[in-house]
């Protein structure tokens, strides 16, 4: 189950419960993903 860690990705978790759904289905069994920390760290500046 997702837990928002900052109040503000709550806020984009209301319009968005589809996608949770949809992500939620993809990482429910083992799953190898790639992140590219350079692509990342802007995102995690501005969610906070």
């Amino acid at each position: 189950m997702f837990r928002p860690k900052t109040q503000r990705i709550a806020d984009i978790t209301i319009d968005k419960q589809e996608v949770i759904q949809q992500l939620e289905g993809i990482f429910n069994a083992t799953t190898r993903i790639y992140i590219d920390y350079a692509n990342v760290r802007p995102w995690s500046i501005k969610l906070g």
